[in-house]
C-alpha cells in the first residue's frame, strides 16, 4: 500500500476564476453570484480531485520503475534500462519519455516518443535546476516547473523521483513528463466555459517567485514564453496579497498553511468585469 503523501510534491495554488456579469438589482445580483459560486466550488474540487488522482498515479508509476532499475542494476545495464522505459512508454499514452540521470544531473538512459535532439544537463538548466535538487532531497514526486524542452521541442510538465539506496542517499533521479498542452495534463478540463479561467500557480522558489505551472486561457495568449518563463510580477503579487487580506482576512502565508478553499470577488477595470475568484492551497 502506497501513502498518499508520495505524491505530495511540491506545492501550488489552484486558482479558479468566473467573469460575472452585472445585472441591475441586488436581488438579481444575488441569485447569480451565489448560485456562480456553487458552481465555481463544484469545477474548483473536481480540478484538484482530478490532479490528485493523476499525479498518485505517476508518483507509484515511478516509485515502482525505480525499484524495478535497481533490480536490473540500470547503471550497468543501460540497454535493458532503455528496454523497459520504452516498453513502459509503449503502455502509457499520458506521459511523452522517460529518462534516468545522475545525481550530477546527466541523462544516460532516455525514452521517448519523439526522437530528441541532444539531451543537456538537467541540473545545469535554468528551468529544471531547483526541482532536481528538491527531488534528490525528499522521497516524494516532484513537479517541476512548466517550460519548453528544447530537446522534445514542446512544453513540459516535468514529473521526477529520485531513487534512493537503503540509506535514503539518492542514487539516481528519474523524470517523465506530460505535454502542456495535451488532454493529460492533470488541471486541463475539456470543454470549460469561456467565462472560466484556471489558474495554477508554484510554490515560490528559493528567490521569492512566483511562476505559472499551468493557466487557461494562457496569461499572455500570443506568448507561452511569457506566461510560464517569466515570474508573475512582485507588485501584482503584493496587490493580490492585499486582496486576500481584505476579502478573506488571510494572508498569501496563511493560506498557505491549510488546504482550505477560500473565495473572493472583485471588480476588474482592465476587463469591466466583475471577477469571482475561488483558491486553495495544494501541498
Amino acid at each position: 500500500m502506497f501513502s498518499s503523501s508520495l505524491w505530495r510534491l511540491y506545492l501550488f495554488l489552484v486558482v479558479s476564476s468566473m467573469a460575472l456579469f452585472y445585472s441591475v438589482g441586488h436581488y438579481k445580483w444575488s441569485n447569480i453570484e451565489k448560485e456562480a459560486l456553487s458552481d465555481l466550488t463544484y469545477s474548483h474540487k473536481l480540478i484538484t480531485r482530478s490532479a490528485h488522482q493523476h499525479l498518485r498515479k505517476h508518483a507509484v508509476m515511478l516509485k515502482l520503475l525505480g525499484r524495478r532499475l535497481i533490480d536490473i542494476e540500470a547503471f550497468e545495464n543501460r540497454d535493458s534500462a532503455k528496454k523497459l522505459m520504452e516498453e513502459l512508454l509503449q503502455d502509457n499514452q499520458e506521459t511523452i519519455g522517460y529518462g534516468l540521470s545522475t545525481t550530477d544531473g546527466d541523462l544516460i538512459v532516455t525514452a521517448t516518443k519523439r526522437k530528441p535532439k541532444k539531451f543537456t544537463n538537467i541540473r545545469h538548466t535554468e528551468f529544471s535546476e531547483e526541482s532536481f535538487d528538491k527531488a534528490l532531497e525528499k522521497d516524494k514526486l516532484v513537479i517541476g516547473r512548466t517550460y519548453f524542452f528544447d530537446s522534445l521541442e514542446q512544453w513540459i510538465i516535468p514529473l521526477r523521483y529520485a531513487i534512493k539506496d537503503e540509506k535514503g542517499q539518492p542514487l539516481a533521479v528519474i523524470t517523465t513528463a506530460i505535454s502542456l498542452e495535451s488532454d493529460f495534463n492533470p488541471w486541463r478540463i475539456t470543454e470549460l466555459d469561456e467565462d472560466r479561467l484556471i489558474t495554477i500557480v508554484k510554490s515560490p522558489t528559493t528567490h521569492g517567485e512566483y511562476y505559472h505551472q499551468f493557466a487557461h486561457p494562457p496569461i499572455y495568449p500570443d506568448s507561452l514564453e511569457q506566461t510560464y518563463n517569466e515570474p508573475i510580477p512582485s507588485d501584482l503579487i503584493e496587490y493580490l496579497n492585499n486582496l486576500f487580506i481584505e476579502e478573506t482576512g488571510h494572508d498569501i502565508d496563511t493560506l498557505m498553511q491549510s488546504e482550505d478553499i477560500i473565495w473572493y470577488k472583485f471588480f476588474d477595470s482592465r476587463t469591466d468585469q466583475h471577477i469571482l475568484d475561488m483558491i486553495s492551497y495544494n501541498k
